[in-house]
């Protein structure tokens, strides 16, 4: 029973541990990457989905500034972004390759 106790305890300090760790390492995007993707998206047509007004964006950027989406939270629309967005070049602006970033991005409505 006190083997079990400790072995709980330890997992969950890990627990934990990693949490924290993964909160505080958030990413920051660069403003010019900001505006590029906002550049890359501008005349995507939205015209059958008239009720998305926003979405998160889920992305890495790969060696040689290529952007790579992981995913969106409008599965409605993800392959027309993935389609407008992967492999495309970011600037080259200090970034660490393979890390996740997530951009939130509005459609104005015309």
């Amino acid at each position: 029973m006190n083997f079990q106790k400790n072995v709980l305890s330890v997992l969950l300090v890990l627990l934990v541990s990693i949490s924290t760790m993964t909160a505080s390492s958030d990413p920051k995007i660069a403003p010019l990457w900001r505006s590029q993707i906002t550049n890359y998206l501008a005349d995507l047509d939205l015209t059958q989905h008239n009720d998305i007004e926003s979405v998160m964006i889920d992305f890495m950027i790969i060696e040689g500034g290529e952007i790579v989406v992981i995913s969106t939270n409008e599965k409605e629309i993800e392959g027309l972004i993935k389609s407008r967005l992967n492999y495309k070049t970011l600037a080259q602006e200090s970034f660490k390759p393979y890390t996740k970033y997530t951009l939130p991005v509005s459609f104005n409505k015309k």
